[in-house]
Formats: C-alpha cells, structure tokens, sequence
C-alpha cells in the first residue's frame, strides 16, 4: 500500500478517492471487517490517449518537425486505425489494472453518461485488421526481418514514443503497446521524460513523433474544452495552434464545435456531439486506450456518502456529509 492508502486503512483518514488498482485489491482484502466501504464507479473520465505529431511545420533552423516520410504515413486514417487496431486493450486492463481499467475507443470517457456515443466504431484488437491497414498505408516487410520498411529507400519503421516518468501503470503499458506493436512489425522506441517535458514537447517545441499521455477533464461539458477541439486550440493534441484546419474533417470538426456552443436545445447539442466522436472514431487522429476506473473507499462512520465520477469524487456534497460518533 502507499502512504495515503495506508493512512486509510489505519484509520487516520476517513475517505479517499485516489487509490490505485493494486491498493483497490488489498483494501479490499480487508473490507470483511467492516471498518470501511469501497466501491468501483466505473470508468473516469481521464483517458491515456495515445497520438502522432502531424504537425507540417518547420522549427527555426529550417528542419522538419518530422520526417516527411513518416508524417505521410502518420497522416493516412489507415495507419492510425491500424495502430489501434494492434493494440490490445483488454490485456492491458486485465494485467495492469487487474481489471480495474476500462478501455476506450473515443475522444471521451464512456464513465461521461451524458455525453458519450456508444454508438462510434471501435477498433478493437485485431492483429490480422492492424497487418491488413498497415500494407495499404504502404508498410511492407520487403527483407524479410520481421520490421515494416517505408519511404523511397524502403528504411525500417520506428516510432520514438514519449512517455512521462513516474507512473508505473503508464510505464507498464508503453511497455505492453511496444510489444503489440512489434507482433504487427512497427518497432516502438519509448523514450521516458519528466511530466512538463513532455508537455513541452508537444505543446510548443513539437519535437516528438508519439505521444502516450493522460489527458484529464474537470466537467463531462464538451463546450468547455473547446481549446481540445478546435483545430486553431492550444491543446489540440496532434497539431495545436492551426492558422487553418489541415484537413477536412478538422473544419468539419470546427464546424460541428461551433454549432454546439451557440445551441441551447439539449437533444440537437447531443446530436451534434454524437456527430463529433463518429469523425474522430473514423479519423482517429488520438488513439484512445484505457480510462482508469474511479476507486474510492470511506469509513462507516461517515454518512450521506453520494460517489460520482467527477471530482472530489466524494466530497462535492461535503455540506451534507455526515460523522457517526466512534
């Protein structure tokens, strides 16, 4: 256990709500004595979003931000949906997150009820489908050594992948992907940095090829992270800060966004948004992998408990909590 869910499990705190899938299983272990609950609410809304840098430019000296033949091959739908595709998200949860994980298909969490569009296309493991999308994205093993070559000179395909340091279910799963992806012959190079170097590299320098990083939301409102969706936003993961969307869908996405926000009619914003998740689920221009379920425990002795998904997962009607005497 660590610190905070040792300081639970003694007592010593009397809720919690960030507790791992390793902790979740040995507090649960000792649940029989009663002293506290626990309870799984299911998927968060945090995902671990995984994507490519398609950004087109330059960096001062002149140097692509990406080697042009790799970003053609990260540009096709075909690719991306193939790395999807290779990727094997319920090992993942099952191994990593001991079944405590869920995993993902879209640009938001099914833990957002309200928003979420059970209805998009997933692309679920498939290493046959991943091999099949990879030869039309013009991948092929011409020598065979078990490696996909590409460009003019037909050189071996590897992806440099950055990963922030620090979370072992983050390290685990780059790990993981590595190996999925090499079953599929991409070669996966994982390249771990601190948090804020990471950022930094794919929010301003944009010297980076793949990304694997926690994106986390405050609200389940699409309308407030229009700065995600939009294509000329600060945080639109693959190609921030666009003076003009690169691609069609993105100015299809733009215009869907921004009929969203001036909408008051609950039923049509749906649509709207459904509308948005089908493009993305179709383009995939972020893979989307796991969302870590929401684990939270408290004592008995507190009362008018009501969990949700949104944080402080437990204390957002701390007013009406209540302290049975010991």
């Amino acid at each position: 256990l660590n610190a905070g869910a040792l300081r639970f499990q003694s007592g010593e705190i009397d809720v919690t709500y960030q507790v791992n899938a390793e902790n979740y299983a040995s507090l649960r272990r000792a649940q029989k004595q009663g002293r506290y609950h626990l309870q799984d609410l299911g998927a968060g809304l945090a995902i671990d979003f995984l994507w490519f840098n398609l950004n087109p430019g330059k960096n001062s000296a002149g140097k692509p931000y990406v080697d042009p033949e790799k970003l053609a091959i990260f540009d096709r739908a075909e690719f991306r949906r193939a790395f999807s595709h290779a990727i094997n998200r319920d090992g993942i949860t099952k191994s990593i997150y001991l079944g405590l994980g869920t995993p993902q298909y879209g640009p938001i969490s099914s833990g957002n009820k309200v928003w979420y569009n059970p209805g998009i296309p997933r692309t679920e493991y498939n290493p046959e489908r991943a091999k099949e999308l990879l030869a039309k994205a013009g991948l092929k093993d011409i020598n065979g050594d078990g490696i996909l070559e590409f460009g003019a000179n037909r050189r071996p395909f590897e992806i440099s992948m950055l990963i922030a340091r620090g979370n072992a279910a983050r390290e685990l799963m780059a790990q993981v992907i590595q190996q999925d992806l090499g079953k599929v012959g991409v070669r996966v190079l994982i390249q771990a940095l601190l948090q804020n170097e990471v950022a930094a590299r794919w929010l301003n320098s944009f010297e980076y090829e793949a990304v694997l990083f926690r994106i986390g939301v405050t609200d389940v409102v699409p309308d407030l992270q229009t700065d995600f969706w939009y294509s000329r936003g600060e945080t639109h993961l693959w190609h921030p800060k666009q003076a003009k969307p690169q691609h069609a869908w993105e100015s299809e996405t733009d215009s869907l966004v921004a009929r969203l926000v001036s909408d008051i009619n609950p039923a049509s914003r749906k649509k709207t948004f459904n509308q948005v998740q089908e493009i993305w689920a179709r383009e995939l221009p972020v893979i989307a992998t796991i969302a870590p379920n929401v684990l939270v425990g408290w004592k008995s002795t507190v009362g008018n408990i009501r969990p949700s998904v949104l944080a402080p997962h437990l204390l957002w009607n701390a007013e009406e909590l209540t302290i049975r005497s010991r």
